[in-house]
């Protein structure tokens, strides 16, 4: 006898869909409907409702991160699985290293319905992909997101508004020679930070320098930032305050000037991003821009659940709030 998931398979709906067939609800549209009904007497499904619903209703979402080693990640996936939790979503955690590949094969599994949704940090695939992707499954853009994809839901802070906080900092506290430490990931923030760290030098009168903008090919890594740091000390102008793309990026700044021999913020101040849990604790606490970063976790769960009961069929994009927080690596 079939059971409720080859029904779904065969549909090509999921099996909250055919649950929520089963249980009569109101929010399925009418064609999935005669759909579902009509497959179901094809296989000569006949198991009770609510036996069966009680069994086997159990969503799987999928959420893939490109690197659940990173705090900030691991903050977004704690707040996805509070969420879960309460709503009885079972989550399937995936690592993609930011590889095509290795995407693909995950999203295979939402478009095989062994899964009713997922919510993609830093999607790789194309904007074709996405929007493809996206009229057949129930999906959420995540802190990184396809900026040319408006129709498709994420959830994000405005990366430029906080850039721009975040520099102009270090300018209001009287530095002229600022130097900013990024990557080259091909994240939209990264992207927006630098935006953001050019365009606020120059509204400020202050000129932007190239040799002031140190770029590896790594990421948002302590080795980076020590890197980074490095090159920005052999300058014949060193800077005097330093824009890091990451915390931990900035407290490997912060240790290759204390290996130079100078003082944080006596002679170089020091900005991250993020508000990791170490941002406060290190010496000096680090001034950071905090992102909210399980909430973001949390909405992008709120959204998916109601996506998946067709609650709202609405995309669009939401920004959560960004702060500020001024610590002693930028003030005593």
């Amino acid at each position: 006898m079939a059971n409720i998931r080859e029904v779904a398979h065969r549909a090509n709906v999921s099996v909250a869909t055919v649950s929520r067939v089963l249980n009569e609800s109101k929010s399925v549209k009418p064609e999935t409907r005669e759909l579902v009904l009509a497959v179901m007497q094809e296989l000569g499904y006949t198991a009770g409702k609510t036996k069966e619903i009680a069994t086997t209703d159990v969503h799987r979402i999928l959420v893939l991160l490109p690197d659940i080693e990173n705090p900030f990640y691991s903050v977004i996936a704690q707040g996805i699985c509070e969420i879960a939790r309460k709503k009885n979503y079972l989550v399937m955690l995936c690592t993609t290293e930011r590889d095509y590949n290795n995407e693909k094969r995950y999203i295979d599994l939402l478009r095989g319905k062994m899964a009713d949704g997922a919510i993609i940090c830093a999607p790789v695939m194309s904007k074709l992909e996405l929007e493809e992707l996206d009229k057949q499954s129930c999906i959420i853009q995540c802190c990184e997101y396809n900026e040319e994809l408006e129709e498709v839901s994420h959830i994000s802070i405005n990366n430029y508004a906080a850039g721009v906080d975040a520099v102009q900092h270090l300018i209001n506290i009287g530095h002229r020679k600022i130097a900013m430490i990024s990557c080259e990931n091909g994240f939209l923030s990264t992207a927006e930070r630098e935006r953001a760290f050019k365009d606020t030098l120059k509204r400020n009168g202050i000129e932007f320098k190239q040799q002031y903008l140190a770029k590896t090919e790594s990421d948002y890594g302590y080795r980076t930032g020590i890197r980074s740091m490095k090159y920005l000390l052999s300058l014949n102008e060193p800077p005097t305050a330093v824009f890091a793309i990451s915390d931990i990026v900035a407290i490997g700044a912060m240790q290759a000037i204390e290996n130079a021999g100078l003082i944080v913020p006596d002679d170089i101040a020091v900005v991250g991003f993020d508000d990791l849990d170490i941002a406060s604790l290190y010496n000096p606490p680090l001034t950071t821009i905090y992102q909210p970063k399980k909430d973001i976790g949390r909405l992008a769960m709120e959204l998916l659940c109601k996506k998946i009961h067709n609650l709202s069929g609405e995309n669009g994009s939401v920004f959560l709030e960004h702060e500020l927080r001024i610590r002693k690596s930028t003030v005593k």
